[in-house]
């Protein structure tokens, strides 16, 4: 459910209006108790919202100007908006509050700087929940430690059991590439540094998305050919840079060609699903950090392997 602006904004800010002089209105932030005073904001006598001014600006200048000559334009946004679009404005215009307005464009209060903050942290709280399994109810999966282990199962187990039957399915397809794992015992050594790069790129991926996804405007579109071009060039970099290290450890040419493939591949493969999962589960309706679970860990895992093994089949 989303959160609406009316239960965090405050009208206790210093308002002014557009013939008011400078010393009138500080004398007024001086006489009041104010929940925040980095921006005086400017209405007309309908309460309709101008813009605003700058405390700094404020005391810079001349006891005798009237704060029309200093005002700014304040990028509001419309009561009906969430707390999430909210927060993102203040990102991607770069605000230190929020002002809101009704659709008339009246001023009804500001978003402060520390329900900013605030909303920031517990989005990244609630993302880390998310990508270790956690997903219901934030409250209690804060309160992870003292819970009962019959909730801490009921929280965690679910998606275990995926990555159980994904492991599974691992194992099966290892087991159908038996006869080339035996006669090429060393493709066995470098499994697990496979896997474990091509989680680390899809991770990687996956946090940045879906940041770009909740917390900036970032289009779909810009972030899909950022994030592959970077998939492909970071996979092929440490595939590149395995190929030495292979042979220094004494491994066959073959092998090393083998390995570095698959990581060039691999990172590729791991990139793509770091950014289409929690794509497809935002146009689902979901919270795309659910694609940074152990789902995407376990897809990640038996593709690599996968690939592992048909690059072996194809050069050994």
């Amino acid at each position: 459910m989303k959160k609406t602006l009316n239960e965090y904004i405050t009208l206790k800010v210093p308002l002014a209006n557009t013939g008011d002089r400078v010393d009138k209105v500080l004398n007024e932030i001086k006489a009041n108790d104010f929940d925040d005073t980095q921006q005086i904001f400017v209405v007309d006598e309908q309460n309709i919202l101008l813009g605003f001014v700058n405390l700094d600006t404020l005391l810079k200048s001349k006891d005798s100007d009237t704060v029309d000559k200093l005002i700014t334009d304040c990028n509001p946004v419309d009561i009906d908006k969430s707390l999430d679009y909210a927060v993102t404005h203040a990102i991607y215009k770069k605000l230190q509050t929020v002002p809101v307005t009704s659709k008339q464009g009246v001023f009804m209060g500001i978003l402060p700087t520390l329900t900013i903050i605030e909303t920031l942290r517990n989005e990244h709280v609630e993302d880390l929940h998310k990508i270790a399994g956690i997903h219901k109810e934030t409250s209690r999966a804060s309160k992870a430690v003292k819970e009962p282990p019959l909730r801490k199962i009921q929280h965690r187990l679910p998606w275990l059991l995926v990555g159980l039957i994904g492991s599974f399915l691992a194992t099966y397809i290892m087991a159908s590439y038996e006869e080339i794992l035996n006669s090429n015992i060393a493709l066995a050594f470098f499994i697990p540094g496979i896997v474990y790069l091509a989680d680390a790129i899809g991770t990687q991926t996956e946090t940045i998305v879906i940041r770009g996804l909740t917390l900036s405007w970032t289009s779909f579109a810009k972030i899909l050919k950022q994030e592959l071009f970077t998939g492909l060039m970071i996979g092929l970099i440490l595939g590149v840079l395995s190929l030495p290290m292979a042979l220094i450890g004494g491994f066959d040419i073959r092998i090393a060609l083998v390995v570095g493939i698959t990581i060039t591949l691999a990172g590729m493969v791991a990139s793509s699903i770091g950014l289409f999962l929690p794509w497809l589960l935002m146009r689902l309706g979901k919270d795309p950090a659910f694609g940074s679970g152990p789902l995407a860990t376990i897809i990640q895992d038996i593709l690599s392997i996968f690939i592992y093994l048909i690059v072996a089949q194809i050069i050994l």
